[in-house]
């Protein structure tokens, strides 16, 4: 956790790795059983990230992107 925390607040840290370190938080608080941060964190990334996530993610990761999209399409339903 605190690897990913690092590597996302590097200065001139590529845009790509912050994202992916953003996942690994995540996931990892997940598995610590902070779940509500998890989904927090994963909806920071925005719809364009969290799409292949859903598909191609992790198992964890994926679960979690499905969780942030189903909620962020259940907002938008009138």
């Amino acid at each position: 956790l605190a690897h990913a925390d690092e590597v996302a607040l590097a200065p001139g840290a590529d845009p790509t790795v912050v994202i992916e370190a953003r996942v690994v938080r995540a996931a990892a608080l997940d598995v610590k059983g902070k779940r509500e941060e998890a989904l927090v964190v994963m909806a920071a990334l925005g719809r364009e990230s969290l799409a292949p996530l859903a598909e191609l993610g992790h198992p964890r990761v994926r679960a979690l992107a499905k969780v942030v999209l189903d909620g962020a399409s259940d907002e938008l339903r009138p």
